[in-house]
């Protein structure tokens, strides 16, 4: 090929315009609406410990809870900023006292360690440090876990189904003996 053969040579105008749509800013994160992440892999494992139990009695029940989980995803997720949710009325979102982050951190761990993993430094590492929260809106379950700021997201590591974290006894129906069911170790038949 010549220079001249270069120099007539046409740039395809789908490249022009690829070029030119990767130099758009990309929107910042801190104004992006943050969304619920739901990988953590103990999620939904149950765990007692003290006074605290995420048990439930039936998987039943645990048909409500989740339905009400999706319903708060859909209501949080991609629709509001974390700041907007925190100084919300609609929405319950706040930071434990450090007995209660002590104690949800060690809820988080027998949780990830039921579910298989190695939690030697895992749940230090994923938490990192950041602030615990509890997010909930109606009724008495709540989504525990952390904001990560830098991606937009609130990475919910422990479900409290029975607002036991902070106790509340106008949220706790069942008796201890009630809730013995765990979603992933109970054995799920129609």
């Amino acid at each position: 090929m010549t220079k001249k053969d270069k120099k007539n040579k046409k740039i395809p105008r789908y490249i022009e315009q690829i070029k030119r749509s990767a130099k758009t800013e990309e929107p910042k994160l801190s104004d992006s609406n943050f969304v619920l992440d739901f990988s953590f892999e103990g999620l939904y494992y149950s765990v007692k410990h003290s006074d605290f139990s995420n048990f439930l009695a039936n998987k039943d029940e645990f048909i409500s809870h989740f339905r009400n989980i999706r319903n708060l995803n859909s209501k949080l997720s991609h629709k509001h900023k974390f700041e907007n949710v925190r100084n919300n009325d609609d929405f319950h979102c706040h930071t434990f006292d450090n007995d209660r982050t002590d104690l949800a951190i060690k809820l988080i761990k027998k949780a990830y360690e039921k579910s298989g993993g190695n939690i030697d430094g895992y749940v230090d590492q994923l938490i990192g440090g950041e602030k615990i929260y509890q997010i909930g809106y109606e009724g008495s379950l709540r989504l525990i876990g952390f904001y990560d700021s830098t991606r937009a997201i609130f990475k919910v590591c422990l479900i409290d189904y029975w607002h036991k974290l902070y106790y509340d006894e106008k949220y706790n129906l069942h008796s201890k003996k009630d809730l013995k069911f765990c979603p992933m170790t109970n054995n799920i038949k129609n």
